[in-house]
């Protein structure tokens, strides 16, 4: 799918709010292209998400075209699949973190798992690092929101084979801030 952006993947027809909002359910997004949405390309609470081979933030032909918000920001979650071991996704030129995974003291927002392998995030499609591909905030902020009332657990971010290596650079902040 070709969300935020016209049919030829480049032209811009931005929602307002989120490229994908999910509550309370599951999204499996595969060969996506989630770009220049008003609000994070990709967001939702206690959804679990298994995400690859997606741009999120650029077009078709890999230009720049950030979303407003985050890249891809969840609140909560059973399980978060981040996976690009075998096509990367590419999580560049956001105005806000790459990827913000974070819990909430308003209700049963556990995050229960999730591993991040095998992404570029905050480069272009090659893994370089180009002016206006870096995210606005950290590559990945892994954190609890408004307290310790709930729990950020289990999250992995790369792995062992050469395949679940992350590239996480040219970000305004942090690579990865836990």
């Amino acid at each position: 799918s070709i969300i935020g952006l016209a049919l030829d993947g480049e032209a811009v027809l931005s929602n307002q709010n989120e490229g994908i909002y999910a509550q309370a359910s599951e999204v499996l997004a595969s060969n996506n292209i989630i770009s220049a949405n008003h609000g994070a390309g990709i967001g939702g609470s206690d959804m679990g998400l298994t995400l690859t081979g997606s741009f999120i933030g650029l077009t078709l032909s890999g230009d720049a075209a950030g979303n407003a918000g985050h890249g891809i920001e969840t609140e909560g979650s059973p399980g978060i699949y981040i996976n690009g071991a075998t096509k990367h996704n590419i999580i560049s030129a956001n105005q806000g973190d790459g990827v913000h995974i974070f819990n909430n003291c308003g209700g049963n927002n556990d995050v229960d798992e999730g591993i991040l392998v095998g992404n570029y995030i905050g480069t272009n499609v090659s893994g370089l690092v180009i002016d206006g591909f870096g995210n606005g905030g950290s590559g990945v902020r892994i954190d609890e929101w408004n307290g310790f009332c709930a729990s950020v657990e289990n999250v992995q971010v790369g792995g062992v084979n050469v395949a679940d290596e992350n590239i996480i650079a040219g970000n305004t902040e942090d690579g990865v801030r836990v």
